[in-house]
Order: C-alpha cells, then structure tokens, then sequence
C-alpha cells in the first residue's frame, strides 16, 4: 500500500511538472513581451528625464507597437508629452484626445484631459482649452493646476475678446 502511494505521489509530480511547463510554454512569451515593453518604457522616461525627446518619443512609440491593446495607456500619454515638448502640437493632441475616448483609469483619462487643455492653452485656442479642463475636472474635481488653467484660459479668452464681448 505505502508503494502505490509513492507511486500516485509520483505521478502526481510528473502532472505538475508537466502542468508548469505548458504553462510557461503558453505564458512566457506573454511575460517576456510585457517586460520587453517595460523596458522600452523605462529608456524612454529615462530619455524624457535627461531631455532627449526625441529618443524618448522612438521609445515610446516602438512600446505602443509592442503592447497589446493598450495595456499601458500611460505610454501614450508620455508619447503626447515628448510631443509637446517638440512643439508637435497637432501630435500631442492627437495622442491625448484618443486616449480622453479609450476605455482607460479616470487617472489617465483626467491626466489626458489637462495635457489636452494645456497644449491648447500654449496654442491660444482657449476655448477648447477651457473644455479641456473642465472634462479634467469633472474626472478630477480636487485638480487644483486644472483649475488654475481653467482660471487662466477664461481670463485669456476673455481678455482676447475684449469687454463686453465674451
């Protein structure tokens, strides 16, 4: 009796193992990619930290193609904001604005949302800035800088209009 126990321990043993590795097989690839991606993320912040846009925005933009189903939306932010460093401001809007429609955090949606509202504050347009941040505020009412933003670009397209024609 003690040996056929021994036996089914050991039969037991070899399914786990056999078990292990067709999951490894099956998922390691995955892990691996999703590191990949990370990795590519990390050299582009270290990029975007040390100034150079432009190489952070070729980080990010081969971690967007590496990554499935935006399983990092952060990554398309940071590529809007190396964007708007290069005074791409088309590109970073572009990037924001898809992300403000992707099924993404509030965080990221709210953070898309100021991002938005600041690159049309840079580019004068204040009233789709002034939009921009209350979409920010309604993700994220205790955003004090939006809310400093959307005081500035009112006061901006008010003083743009001149008084009395608001």
């Amino acid at each position: 009796m003690v040996k056929e126990k021994e036996n089914s321990l050991t039969h037991l043993g070899m399914r786990l193992t056999t078990i292990l590795l067709m999951m490894q097989l099956v998922f390691g690839p995955v892990l691996a990619q999703v590191q990949s991606v990370q990795q590519l993320i990390a050299k582009g912040n270290s990029s975007y930290e040390q100034g150079d846009f432009t190489a952070a925005q070729q980080w990010y933009e081969q971690a967007l193609r590496q990554q499935e189903a935006n399983q990092f939306p952060e990554v398309q932010l940071n590529l809007g904001n190396t964007f708007y460093q290069q005074k791409k401001y088309k590109e970073a809007l572009m990037q924001y604005n898809q992300l403000a429609i992707a099924d993404v955090s509030p965080v990221i949606k709210s953070a898309a949302f100021y991002n938005s509202g600041n690159t049309m504050l840079t580019e004068k347009n204040y009233a789709a800035a002034i939009e921009a941040y209350k979409q920010c505020l309604r993700l994220n009412p205790h955003d004090e800088d939006a809310r400093y933003n959307f005081t500035l670009a009112t006061a901006r397209l008010h003083s743009q209009n001149g008084p009395g024609n608001t």
